[in-house]
């Protein structure tokens, strides 16, 4: 009975005696080929767990990588820092892209460039002596904006052998590998925490790019100072924590964390005074810090909670009387 109410007729060959193997001469999955028209399937709808198949394929999209030691729009691209520090991209990196020039300026169908964060932040360097008003136009900081994960690389040259880039399959959705080594030292990775990113200025006007993780924000050990941060980025969702050496399974999701908003916030609510009528009710606004420590502060910061709700509610109670 089970078997006719579950469509695994065929399916479950029975035994006669112990010790017995049996395998039926049947399909497990429905038949369908690439011209064949979808089949009806099985009636009624079986309860067990044959339906049509769900995908977790990551989405991944081609970019050029600026790995080899030629020039680029910024210069001789070197194969380490002073300081030994990788400039080339590896499976598993997290790649940054330029916002492009309106298309009058660049040749149409050019792949994207992908930079690793190394790479960036060493030409973020190379500006920390743009201070007057009109050198500071000719800054990038702003206009970089992680792109994904490196899935892998197609044409890699280690040895610049070769006169073209090598084309990195970047991951924008989904799950891919992740590296760890850019990771701040003695980062705790659990499942379920987040990977983020952030732009934050140091002491000498130079800006740069930080990988820190949620886990850090709830522990109070960010390896900077959060009041530093201009913008931040949720990366992906960890859900392997220990995929293989120094590296991670991610769920990649590029999200901005508290998006500079074009109005202050407000919602709409049913006018008390006419049927049928919305009106705007303002809330509360968060800076950037605040939206980080809200999402992954928990109980035992109660107290630092109360007064971001405090200073935000202040702001708020401000706004409304200007």
């Amino acid at each position: 009975m089970k078997r006719v109410h579950e469509g695994l007729n065929g399916y479950i060959k029975s035994l006669k005696g112990a010790g017995e193997v049996g395998v039926p001469n049947v399909q497990p999955r429905l038949p369908l080929g690439p011209d064949a028209p979808i089949p009806g399937g099985l009636r009624p709808i079986p309860t067990s767990s044959q339906a049509p198949k769900k995908t977790n394929a990551t989405l991944v999209y081609a970019r050029t990588a600026v790995n080899t030691n030629r020039e680029d729009e910024f210069g001789r691209v070197r194969a380490t820092d002073v300081g030994g520090v990788a400039m080339a991209i590896r499976e598993g990196d997290l790649v940054f892209t330029l916002r492009a020039a309106p298309a009058t300026r660049q040749p149409l169908g050019q792949n994207v460039k992908s930079f690793s964060l190394n790479r960036v932040n060493e030409i973020l360097q190379q500006e920390e002596g743009l201070v007057s008003a009109v050198d500071r136009q000719k800054r990038t900081h702003d206009k970089w904006c992680p792109d994904g994960v490196c899935h892998n690389l197609d044409g890699e040259d280690p040895y610049n052998e070769f006169k073209d880039f090598a084309i990195n399959n970047v991951a924008l959705q989904g799950f891919t590998r992740f590296s760890t080594l850019a990771l701040p030292p003695n980062s705790r990775i659990s499942n379920t925490d987040r990977v983020l990113v952030g732009l934050m200025m140091q002491n000498n006007g130079v800006y740069q790019f930080k990988l820190f993780t949620s886990h850090q924000i709830t522990t109070g050990k960010v390896p900077f100072d959060l009041d530093r941060l201009t913008k931040a980025w949720t990366v992906g969702r960890v859900v392997d924590g220990k995929q293989s050496k120094n590296m991670i399974t991610l769920n990649v999701s590029i999200d901005p964390v508290a998006p500079e908003p074009l109005e202050w916030p407000y919602m709409l609510v049913p006018d008390q005074g006419a049927a049928g009528k919305m009106t705007k009710q303002y809330v509360k606004l968060y800076n950037l810090q605040e939206q980080l420590q809200r999402m992954w502060l928990d109980g035992s910061s109660a107290a630092k909670l109360a007064q971001i709700e405090g200073e935000a509610g202040a702001r708020l109670t401000n706004f409304l009387g200007s």
